[in-house]
Parts: C-alpha cells; sequence; structure tokens
C-alpha cells in the first residue's frame, strides 16, 4: 500500500499552454480521491502524469515516498483502468487479466490463483472463455478491474472508467468500485466529470477548474462549505442559484439587499454573521447563493417573494419549478414535493431559507464564510467498526 504525494506539479505543452498548475496534493494511504472537474480542467492529464503516461513539466511526485518522475510506468507498481476498457480483442477475460502476471514470468499456479481471487470477487469466473466482443459493457469494465486487481499494486488509478455505460449500469457499477476499495484496502485514485460520482464514491474529492485545484474537501464539505462560487455552482443539481446582493445595516441588524431592488430583502441570521470572515462586508458588492432544495413555498399572507411559475418539471417523486426573479435572465430553480400540486401560471409566495444562504465575494468569487478543516473518516478508522479485515480474510 502507498501514500501519494504531488508537489507543485506543472504540466505545460508546446505554446506554453498549461493544463496543470501548481498542483499540490497529499494523499494518505488507502485513501478514494477523486479528481471532478469539467473538460479541460487537468484532471486526465494529472492522473496520466502519477501513471508516467505523460512527463511532469516541472514538480515532484512520490509514491509511499519514492520520488517517481523518472521511473517507468511498469516501475511505479501502478494499475490503471481507461475509459475505453483497453482490452486485447483477440484474447479470452482469462486471457486478458493474467497477461500482466504472465510477462512477470509467474510460475501457472500463481498466475490462476491470482486470476481467481480477482474474478471470484468481480463475479466473471463464468466469462473465461469469452472474449471481449462477447461481453456487455459492464462485464468489460469488470475484466479491466480484474487484469488491475491481480497485479496488487501499491495504486488504482481508474480515469472516467464509468463514462460508456449506461444510467441503470453506472450505478450498479459505481457500488461495485466503492465495495472493490472497502475490500483491496488500496489506494484508489479516480477520475470524473460527473459529479454524482465524485460525491458517492469519493472519502475526498479534488475539484479541479483550468488546472488548478479550486477546493479539496470531503464529499459533505464541499456541498455544506464551497470555498468559491465555481464549487458552489458544480457540486448539486440543479445546481445553486445566485443573485446579486448587498449587506446594508439597519440599526444594529444587518440584512441583505437583493440585486437592486430596496424591497428584495433576506435577513442576515447571527449564525451566518458570525461566519463572515471579510471586515469590510457592508455596502460591498456581493453574489448570494441559495440551493434549490432551500427554497419554499410559503402562504401568500406571508413576506417573501411573488413569483409565477413558468416551467414545471416533474420528476417523479419531485418537481422542478422554474420562474424569474428581480428581472434576472436566467431563471430561478426551486424544488417541491410531486405531491404539491403546482401548475404553470401558479401565482406563489417564496421564500429563502436563511440559515442555508451562501455569500461570495463579487470581485474573486472566494466565499465569505469560514471554511472547515477536514472533517472525515480514514479507512482505518472505519475499519474499526467494520471489521473489515476479518471480512477481507474471508473473500481471500
Amino acid at each position: 500500500m502507498a501514500k501519494v504525494t504531488l508537489k507543485n506539479i506543472y504540466k505545460v505543452y508546446k505554446g506554453g499552454v498549461k493544463a496543470v498548475n501548481d498542483f499540490n496534493l497529499d494523499i494518505p494511504d488507502k485513501e478514494f480521491v477523486v479528481f471532478v472537474g469539467p473538460s479541460g480542467c487537468g484532471k486526465s492529464t494529472t492522473l496520466r502524469m502519477i501513471a508516467g503516461l505523460e512527463e511532469i513539466t516541472s514538480g515532484s511526485l512520490y509514491i509511499d515516498d519514492v520520488l517517481a518522475n523518472d521511473l517507468e510506468p511498469k516501475d511505479r507498481d501502478i494499475s490503471m483502468v481507461f475509459q475505453n476498457y483497453a482490452l486485447y480483442p483477440n484474447m479470452t477475460v482469462y486471457e486478458n487479466m493474467a497477461f500482466g502476471l504472465q510477462s512477470q514470468k509467474l510460475p501457472k499456479e500463481e498466475i490462476k490463483k491470482k486470476v481467481d481471487q480477482a474474478a471470484e470477487i468481480l463475479g466473471i469466473k463464468d466469462y473465461y472463455n469469452r472474449q471481449p466482443r462477447e461481453l456487455s459493457g459492464g462485464q468489460r469494465q469488470r475484466v479491466a478491474l480484474g487484469r488491475a486487481i491481480v497485479r496488487e499494486p501499491k495504486v488504482f488509478l481508474l480515469d472516467e472508467p464509468l463514462s460508456n455505460l449506461d444510467a441503470k449500469l453506472r450505478v450498479q457499477m459505481r457500488s461495485e468500485i466503492t465495495k472493490l476499495h472497502q475490500r483491496l484496502q488500496t489506494t484508489f485514485i479516480y477520475v470524473t466529470h460527473d459529479q454524482t460520482e465524485a460525491m458517492t464514491m469519493g472519502t475526498k474529492i479534488v475539484v479541479m477548474k483550468d488546472g488548478f485545484i479550486k477546493q479539496v474537501d470531503t464529499p459533505t464539505n464541499l456541498y455544506m462549505h464551497p470555498a468559491n462560487i465555481f464549487v458552489a455552482t458544480f457540486l448539486g443539481s440543479p445546481q445553486m442559484n445566485l443573485f446579486n446582493a448587498k449587506i446594508v445595516k439597519d440599526g444594529k441588524k444587518y440584512k441583505i439587499l437583493l440585486e437592486d431592488g430596496t424591497e428584495n430583502v433576506v435577513p442576515l441570521t447571527t449564525n451566518k454573521l458570525l461566519e463572515i470572515t471579510d471586515d469590510n462586508f457592508v455596502d460591498k458588492d456581493l453574489i448570494l447563493g441559495i440551493r434549490p432544495r432551500d427554497i419554499h413555498i410559503v402562504p401568500n399572507t406571508e413576506d417573501g417573494f411573488k413569483i409565477k411559475v413558468e416551467i414545471v418539471e416533474k420528476l417523479g417523486d419531485e418537481n422542478l419549478i422554474y420562474t424569474h426573479l428581480f428581472g434576472k435572465k436566467e431563471y430561478t430553480i426551486f424544488v417541491v414535493d410531486a405531491k404539491q400540486e403546482v401548475k404553470v401560471d401558479d401565482e406563489l409566495t417564496i421564500k429563502f431559507d436563511e440559515h442555508n444562504i451562501y455569500l461570495f465575494d463579487k470581485e474573486n468569487e472566494e466565499s465569505l464564510f469560514k471554511i472547515p478543516e477536514y472533517n472525515y473518516f480514514t479507512i482505518d478508522d472505519i475499519n474499526k467498526y467494520l471489521d473489515i479485515e476479518e471480512l477481507s480474510k474471508k473473500i481471500y
């Protein structure tokens, strides 16, 4: 097992194009870390530099405290699972899984034992004699995972391994990979552009944009305490609603004026006021964020914002309601229970949950609120409660 450390990593291509900028990260042993971000953010490039498939322009990469910049990929003790499976089409499932071990010239008995163990975990022993073209997408992905498992590497690298699967199979394979990590107790580094994969699988998430790390934290902390507007809007579906805002002092209290209208007010609670780290926040141009599930319909007799329903999207268990607020071009979206009757052209009163608002500096887009330190359990902590070591003895 191994920890992975990246110090001041840069990747610059010809023409001065920077794909990765000053990437610094410590990945503890047995961690499941997810790199997430939009296309072109540098997440796959970073993974390929860890694998040795891309040269590091500058900076230092350590795998288990050994400088790995100049090590060949085969000498880094890593296994990689690719987006397109990368199986040998003329080999059977067994031959694909055994190929790497045969290259190491291990005894046949040992190869068979390792392949059988991996196939048992992944449920693919019945496919040994099939070739890749005779398998479904999910079965091919299991074979690709099995080929990585048999090598018993220090680090698993997975580059968008589920992007070619249909929605139902992606959900199934997400849980399979999570269980696999728990069984193998190995460091996993996983790349995806899918926020759902990142939130459901990672013990720690690295959010990237334009080659920079925007925030590193647990899934819960990233969602509840985004450090900037990009993270706030990237994580969460539907995404956070944003409004121009300004905090003003009203006697001894503070309130938030939305957009340019003085009658559109959201109270600033004492708890939220205590979280603000900027001493000069009064009368400063800000961005207020509110998640769709923190906007609620209230009786028309209550204070709130009067709206007209323009679009209703029915998702089964809940409905998405679209409206325009304060003259904004973009829709404001909020969520209601599917049992609640809401129709197009209904006139409603909505209210923001002032306990769950977010405030960002309009100029640098950074959060005004304090961001908690990492708050997550390591795999070693989990072992104390789940006794995974005993379970793994039964599996192996």
